[in-house]
């Protein structure tokens, strides 16, 4: 599972600043969102428009994971500097 969570970003560095627990959680929010924007592009956009090619359904999928993926890792560091203060 790292291999694939690795194209959302590599948390390597963060090992220190994160518990696991932290990480986990933002890697599977990720994959959800990646998921559900897969899901979504894959039964078409508009009405009639027609549905999205494999490919495009995909990429929707990495760029919403990757999306949440950071917005997860930041929104997690500010709270552990947050506590710190």
């Amino acid at each position: 599972m790292n291999g694939l969570l690795d194209i959302f970003g590599n948390s390597q560095g963060l090992q220190g600043l994160l518990s696991p627990e932290q990480l986990k959680s933002v890697q599977d929010n990720s994959l959800i969102n990646a998921g559900l924007a897969i899901m979504a592009a894959s039964r078409g956009g508009q009405p009639g428009t027609g549905r999205a090619s494999l490919g495009n359904a995909l990429l929707q999928g990495l760029q919403a994971g990757q999306g949440a993926y950071q917005s997860g890792i930041e929104s997690q560091v500010a709270n552990v500097l947050t506590a710190q203060k």
